[in-house]
């Protein structure tokens, strides 16, 4: 059994379709956060995404061990991230991920960031369910505090943080987003920039942005979520300030926040919002599926010795992908995947509406979600 995982690893078929014949990559890029991982992949692994990439920003608490381990299990792809000039290792990494994938769709998240969908059911299946012209779907953060918490104490991330800002709260205002491969014009953290199509909410209607990109006017929960546990125990977060953000290089002064004022600012805890019903169990069961593979690894020699080669592996790779000069071409604060006189738009289709305005403009008849079959 386990000489046949290996070989699914080593020969990768690419993302596995959803009886929707839709295909979701879900990328991270993570430091030092390896108490967390178990359950961020236990969690994603039960909302079907067809294949979950992450980047080690060079960790020294053992998570890129353990990424290699499920890597060679099949359960993850693990990359190495070094730090490099001028753009955050998120960036890189995110960068890298889109011009790799070869899924339909593309989720970009953090380890502190759970996507939860209001009907049981495949990330693909939901996304199915969205026309043609819709490019990207766009999912408001539900912003968690400490719940009084000073130090970590037992339990998943999402049992031990339950209480959170009202939702009208403008920390909800961002959030995080699913976008079509062949749309990426340039990658963002929260809503990349696109080549074509629309932009809408999880409900279906149009995203509309205030005044930076990934920020739109409206907060609206239907359809689907991101939990934000931006902040957990005061003891936590502390841990957090010294990885510093992943959003910019090292040098950068950016890198590092203001304790006490971001903590006190996003400690929000006004409104309990508990969990779904049976979320932690079937996480926790899926955990345990994850932690029983771990000590597969340590058993058997084929796969200590596939964990081994991966770790070997230094970013080489994605240096020879993404030279520096390749993402000086930027836009705004985003990287450019495409020039213009290089995207490749789909042709039409007969019956079909043509793609609509960019992302971030209101559009007169907005398309509305399809039932879902």
């Amino acid at each position: 059994m386990a000489l046949g995982i290996m070989a699914q690893s080593h020969n990768d078929p690419g993302p596995q379709r959803t009886a929707e014949g839709v295909t979701v990559t879900l990328a991270t890029c993570a430091k030092n956060e390896g108490r967390y991982l178990l359950e961020w992949i236990a969690h994603h692994e039960g909302l079907g995404f067809t294949e979950i990439v992450v980047y080690d920003n060079g960790s020294s608490d053992g998570s890129a061990r353990t990424l290699a381990a499920l890597d060679a299990l099949g359960r993850v792809k693990y990359r190495h991230q070094p730090d490099r000039p001028e753009f955050g290792p998120q960036l890189w990494a995110f960068t890298d991920a889109v011009l790799q994938s070869r899924s339909d769709w593309i989720v970009f998240l953090d380890l502190d960031e759970f996507l939860l969908l209001d009907e049981q059911r495949p990330i693909g299946d939901f996304l199915a369910t969205f026309p043609d012209t819709v490019t990207q779907v766009f999912f408001n953060w539900r912003t968690f505090g400490s719940s009084g918490r000073v130090e970590p104490g037992f339990g998943l991330v999402m049992e031990r943080f339950q209480k959170a800002a009202p939702p009208g709260h403008p920390m909800n205002r961002l959030g995080k987003s699913a976008t079509r491969r062949l749309a990426f014009h340039a990658v963002h953290v929260h809503a990349p920039y696109l080549s074509h199509g629309l932009s809408v909410h999880a409900d279906g209607t149009p995203m509309v942005l205030e005044d930076i990109q990934g920020r739109p006017v409206d907060i609206r929960y239907g359809g689907g979520r991101v939990n934000h546990y931006v902040v957990k125990s005061r003891h936590e977060f502390e841990e957090k300030k010294r990885r510093g953000r992943g959003d910019f290089p090292e040098g950068d002064p950016r890198k590092d926040r203001d304790a006490d004022q971001y903590f006190t600012g996003h400690d929000r805890n006004e409104i309990a919002v508990p969990l779904p019903p049976g979320l932690a169990w079937r996480t926790r069961l899926r955990m345990a599926r994850l932690a029983a593979g771990l000590l597969l690894v340590r058993l058997v020699p084929a796969l200590r010795r596939r964990v081994a080669a991966l770790l070997r592996r230094d970013g080489s790779g994605q240096l020879r992908r993404l030279t520096k000069e390749s993402l000086l071409h930027g836009v705004r604060d985003g990287v450019l995947i495409r020039p213009p006189s290089d995207i490749r738009r789909p042709a039409a289709k007969r019956g079909r509406t043509p793609a609509g305005p960019p992302a971030g403009r209101r559009p007169a008849d907005a398309p509305k979600r399809s039932p879902a079959g």
